[in-house]
């Protein structure tokens, strides 16, 4: 029997089960899957990605480090065709997203649900308020795990994620950096939004 393969678009909800017919002997079934960034979808992603952050755990099938190495590759491509001036693969909004996405890595990532508490407490000791969180909220400092060889070589592919964001920011033209940076508000909003969501919805 064929196995069934199939390309979703970001934020599909999808559920994977493994059903047994009746008067059939069960089998064995292996499943797989793996994040498909499209580089002429990445607002879509994005959007999807700062939702999931504040609504789930863990990324389906397993938490998908290989995601971010993903969208590592992808920076260092726009940035390495930028330097040959050759035809950039990522334009408008699809490039915006991917820098933000490079920008915030850390933050993209499912956050605990306990850090939203401490996340406000922090803005409110410091005479800020709690809308600043996302410039004051360390997810390394609340990970138990930072230290394992694993998570600190992530950690170095997330760091050099932003070095390349802003290598590329530095290259763009005044109209696209203007573009951006009207972008970036928008994406902020939309992290200022779910924060808020999700801190109601813990209060409740």
């Amino acid at each position: 029997m064929e196995p069934l393969r199939s390309i979703m678009g970001p934020g599909v909800p999808h559920s994977v089960i493994s059903l047994q017919q009746p008067g059939y002997r069960p089998v064995s079934t292996v499943m797989t899957g793996s994040h498909c960034l499209n580089r002429f979808s990445m607002a879509p992603t994005l959007y999807t990605s700062i939702k999931h952050a504040f609504w789930h755990d863990v990324w389906t099938n397993a938490t998908h480090d290989d995601r971010d190495f993903v969208v590592a590759r992808m920076l260092l491509w726009q940035a390495m065709r930028m330097e040959a001036d050759a035809e950039h693969p990522f334009k408008g909004e699809n490039l915006y997203s991917l820098l933000v996405m490079g920008l915030v890595p850390f933050v993209l990532q499912s956050l605990p649900f306990h850090a939203y508490a401490a996340a406000e407490g922090n803005a409110k000791d410091g005479g800020t308020t709690a809308k600043q969180w996302l410039e004051r909220y360390d997810p390394m400092e609340d990970s138990e795990h930072s230290s394992r060889p694993s998570d600190m070589f992530l950690t170095a592919v997330r760091h050099h994620m932003v070095k390349l964001s802003r290598l590329i920011l530095f290259q763009l033209g005044p109209e696209d950096m203007k573009q951006f940076q009207r972008f970036w508000v928008t994406a902020r909003g939309l992290f200022v939004d779910e924060y808020e969501r999700r801190c109601q919805y813990t209060r409740s």
